[in-house]
């Protein structure tokens, strides 16, 4: 493998974590479990090494439930408390434009696309250097450089999860990166939104999860994603038709894994209320009542639920937030690229005037640019 992390180097921040653990006095709860989450990310990518690389495997979970059903985990049930009321209102609004689809259309089939190891990071240092802000290539090419052992591309896999980033604060700041390659252009896409992460969560060590900074630390992938297809067109190396495939996939995705998902965990949470138990049948009366026409059965509500509802609301907030830029940098990509570093740099607990000084509308204007973006898409009702 001619990308991959390194042993030895895993070895000695693992002890550091260790010692961290050992002999700091004075760490507090959230202290301790930050820091046991780092080891957890040290074993898991231990793991990973002594794997063969065609697998990925994850434990199972065994979740308590709140509902006789067995459909609502407490972990659920206790995390979408944790979304602020606004950030709640403003995804959940979203479906006021989204009841204009007749349903989700199937994601669109993207077709192999050959590129070596070597020629997908080359592709990548070009796209870092054909963005606006030139101080993002060297960190980027720094990040890919196969010498410092930060970036493992695996072999073609069908895990569902394209990429990963593991950044460590501690004693330095310093990113891990895992890419799972489809051998399509996908896999371009994948890799600079990893590195966009690397690239960010830099300035995210001493954001905590009581802050609401943390709902937009999905932006610069979602920002990042859209930039790679508009590198793509410009630079016409796959054809138009591909990009325009790609933008609906990423879109789709948006659409099913995040606003809908949400969407679902609140059906579910004012069933329970109501009733006491969660049953497929009240959640389809209730998508009739609001007009919506998804089909959303046992399994995919199990799977929605599963899922941290702080998570979802972090990549629907965020994707939210990359539409309007989007739009933005149609008009003036250097005004893009600052208010999107001004949001992102940030850390204020106040995202609503953070994201109102910055250009961002779509709570305002009634999610104008979502509402463009299914046109363009055609993703709407004839």
């Amino acid at each position: 493998m001619e990308y991959n992390w390194d042993k030895e180097k895993l070895k000695v921040l693992k002890q550091e974590y260790i010692d961290l653990k050992r002999h700091t006095s004075g760490l507090t709860k959230n202290d301790k479990s930050s820091i046991q989450e780092k080891l957890n990310m040290i074993i898991e990518i231990e793991n990973m090494l002594c794997l063969p690389t065609e697998y990925y495997l994850s434990l199972p979970t065994f979740p308590k439930y709140v509902d006789k059903t067995k459909y609502l985990p407490k972990s659920t049930f206790n995390t979408y408390q944790k979304v602020p009321i606004f950030i709640r209102k403003w995804i959940l609004n979203t479906m006021h434009v989204l009841h204009s689809y007749e349903s989700l259309p199937p994601l669109q089939y993207i077709p192999n696309f050959k590129l070596s190891d070597k020629e997908l990071v080359g592709l990548s240092h070009d796209f870092f250097s054909w963005l606006p802000p030139k101080h993002y290539t060297q960190i980027a090419d720094k990040y890919m450089d196969k010498k410092e052992n930060l970036l493992r591309i695996q072999k073609k896999t069908y895990n569902t999860n394209y990429g990963k980033t593991y950044p460590f604060t501690y004693p330095i700041y310093v990113p891990y990166f895992l890419i799972f390659r489809q051998d399509t252009i996908n896999d371009f896409l994948t890799l600079n939104h990893e590195i966009a992460h690397g690239i960010f969560y830099a300035s995210d060590t001493n954001v905590s999860t009581s802050n609401n900074h943390q709902f937009l630390l999905e932006l610069e992938g979602y920002f990042f994603n859209f930039l790679s297809i508009e590198f793509l067109k410009e630079k016409k190396i796959v054809p138009l038709e591909i990009t325009k495939k790609l933008y609906c996939n990423e879109f789709i995705n948006i659409l099913d894994t995040n606003f809908i998902a949400f969407y679902a965990q609140y059906l579910s949470l004012l069933l329970y209320k109501e009733e006491k138990k969660i049953e497929i049948e009240g959640i389809t009366k209730k998508l009739l009542e609001q007009q919506l026409t998804f089909e959303i059965s046992e399994s995919l509500l199990s799977s929605y639920l599963s899922e941290k509802s702080t998570e979802l609301a972090k990549y629907a907030l965020s994707a939210l937030t990359s539409l309007d830029l989007e739009k933005m940098y149609t008009q003036d990509r250097e005004l893009a690229f600052t208010n999107f570093e001004k949001i992102r740099y940030n850390k204020t607990n106040d995202i609503e005037k953070n994201l109102r000084d910055h250009g961002i509308t779509f709570m305002d204007d009634k999610y104008q640019n979502l509402q463009e973006k299914m046109q363009q898409l055609s993703l709407t009702k004839k």
